[in-house]
């Protein structure tokens, strides 16, 4: 019989003891390993969350290398749409602050999103 105490609540309720050997499992319950949970299933990638694409922003501090790593990995140009390096000025502003900044936004298609905002390799916002 399986028993739930306090030592065995992070696992389920399944004492370590019991689920050490898999042959008694009988499908009623996930198959747990005796140092935990079972893994979580894999997030969805942003093509499946954002079938039509999504736009985005590059936050980084080197937009051309952005443009040309991009263009090489993929052929797709960010910089083609009228909204990349689009300036932004600020309605209010501190003594120190600038004028404004630039902004590199674009629409990501589908078949790139998860390259370009799905990894890890460029800073990216929306």
């Amino acid at each position: 019989m399986l028993s739930r105490t306090p030592e065995t609540a992070y696992n389920g309720g399944v004492n370590a003891a019991d689920n050490a050997d898999y042959s008694h499992h009988d499908g009623r319950y996930p198959r747990r390993t005796p140092t935990g949970p079972p893994a979580e299933p894999p997030a969805p990638k942003w093509s499946e969350l954002c079938p039509t694409g999504r736009f985005v922003f590059y936050e980084g501090d080197t937009p051309d290398d952005f443009i040309d790593q991009v263009k090489a990995a993929t052929g797709f140009d960010p910089s083609s749409q009228g909204t990349w390096g689009e300036y932004i000025p600020y309605e209010v502003r501190l003594r120190n602050d600038p004028p404004g900044f630039h902004s590199y936004g674009f629409h990501c298609p589908v078949e790139h999103l998860d390259l370009i905002y799905g990894s890890r390799r460029w800073p990216m916002g929306s």
